[in-house]
């Protein structure tokens, strides 16, 4: 495991709380009591559909409903596309999630009902997930495979390469490949191929999904392509932290965005030569939120 060495797990377990537990279990409740579904083809599209044009609030979601789709406000139902899609799209989100959560929870109770809910999800989407056509027209956003832009494929293999990381140690070595090869490397490579030319939190993002994949596998392809290529983590630092380290898009929600991604991947990479750590300005960025509050 790369996220915490075997001293730092056994510190956090003595100090893991039963409300800790309590809360993770309660916020993947959906998956956890329900069989594991992933989409059978590229049928998710983006959540923000998943809302009433009328109210402008998120519709009621219901795991073994994916036909109709309810307001909360008035309960008018909305059938049909795009709220079908968005349906699956924050299926996909709950999933990923549940990757990492159930893979900390593992680790946290060692119970094995996580590690093969974590294991279950993983070698289904391993399965699926070289099958998925690319799609999407977000407007402003590369397209997705399993979702229908660029970020939102990002976000999921985050969660996926976090998740895989807590249980690597304890399935099988067939599994192993297959998640290795037929998921993260997949989605690896099509991240590569879509990440945009450009300054901009989601290419932070997009980075650190590359990054961390590539120091789970131990593909220094991977990992270059997340820290020194053009438009790389290095680049969006030394370029998007202005001034005394506010992020350039000029929103504090966007520099802490940018911030969590770089932090992800820093988590994983900060006791190895791949580290950002060095960069000055990811220490600038932590430290603005303290000098804005100090002002």
């Amino acid at each position: 495991m790369l996220q915490f060495d075997e001293k730092e797990i056994n510190e956090i377990r003595q100090r893991t709380t039963l409300a800790i537990i309590n809360k993770l279990v309660k916020d993947n409740e959906v998956i956890l009591t329900s069989d594991t579904l992933v989409p059978p083809d590229a049928r998710a599209t983006w959540n923000l559909y998943y809302y009433c044009p009328e109210h402008g609030v998120r519709l009621i979601w219901e795991r073994h409903n994916d036909k109709e789709h309810r307001c909360p406000v008035d309960s008018k139902v909305f059938r049909g596309e795009p709220y079908d899609g968005a349906w699956w799209r924050w299926l996909n989100d709950l999933n990923s999630k549940a990757c990492y959560e159930l893979g900390l929870l593992w680790q946290l109770t060692q119970e094995p009902k996580y590690l093969n809910k974590v294991k279950d999800i993983l070698l289904k989407y391993a399965i699926n997930y070289p099958h998925y056509e690319v799609h999407g027209d977000i407007p402003y956003n590369g397209p997705g495979k399993a979702n229908a832009q660029t970020l939102c494929e990002a976000n999921c293999h985050l969660n996926f390469a976090r998740g895989y990381d807590f249980i690597r140690d304890d399935i099988q070595s067939f599994e192993r490949e297959k998640i290795e090869e037929s998921l993260l490397r997949e989605g690896a490579e099509f991240l590569i191929a879509h990440r945009s030319p450009q300054l901009h939190n989601h290419e932070i993002r997009i980075n650190a999904a590359v990054g961390v994949i590539g120091l789970l596998l131990g593909d220094e392809r991977y990992i270059n392509f997340a820290l020194i290529s053009d438009y790389g983590l290095h680049y969006q630092l030394n370029h998007g932290a202005i001034g005394e380290g506010m992020w350039f898009e000029g929103s504090i929600h966007y520099h802490y965005y940018a911030l969590q991604s770089l932090l992800i991947y820093e988590k994983i990479a900060y006791k190895t030569p791949y580290s950002v750590g060095a960069n000055p300005n990811l220490l600038k960025m932590i430290k603005l939120p303290l000098d804005l509050i100090m002002s």
